[in-house]
């Protein structure tokens, strides 16, 4: 029974991964077709959502390491004979899925911040190496990616 719950989740996770970096690609085959204004304003929805995202992470972490924490002490302090309780491991699911959901939130902060300044760089670029993050040298056969 255990097994068929872990092939669930990582099938899930798998799943989801997948769905994320499919939307990644879409996104950035989009911004070749618009024009500045507009890709400006795409940046600016897509850091503003990731940024949403990140918040809700952030105070729901917490939340579920909380309610987590409050399963593993709701059967008391007298020890138990039976330590596999439900309770006991739903406490542990929580509090663990509570903390990575917390740490994850650190990376969506981090793409919305850098979502937001590669907008601010779309209007005031001169070139487009410092979007791009290349630099290309056809003469010397060169493509510097940073």
């Amino acid at each position: 029974m255990n097994l068929f719950r872990i092939a669930i989740l990582v099938i899930g996770l798998v799943f989801c991964s997948h769905v994320s970096v499919a939307q990644t690609v879409r996104s950035k085959e989009l911004l070749l077709h618009l024009s500045k204004e507009d890709r400006y304003a795409f940046l600016m929805y897509k850091s503003k959502s990731e940024k949403s995202k990140a918040i809700g992470a952030a105070i729901a972490g917490p939340v579920l390491s909380g309610l987590g924490l409050y399963l593993l002490g709701k059967e008391g302090p007298v020890p138990n004979v039976q330590n596999d309780s439900p309770t006991r491991l739903y406490g542990v699911l929580l509090g663990s899925l509570g903390l990575m959901v917390s740490i994850s939130s650190i990376s969506l902060f981090y793409s919305a911040a850098k979502t937001k300044r590669q907008a601010q760089l779309l209007l005031s670029a001169t070139s487009t190496s410092q979007l791009t993050g290349e630099f290309l040298a056809p003469g010397l056969r060169i493509r510097i990616v940073f």
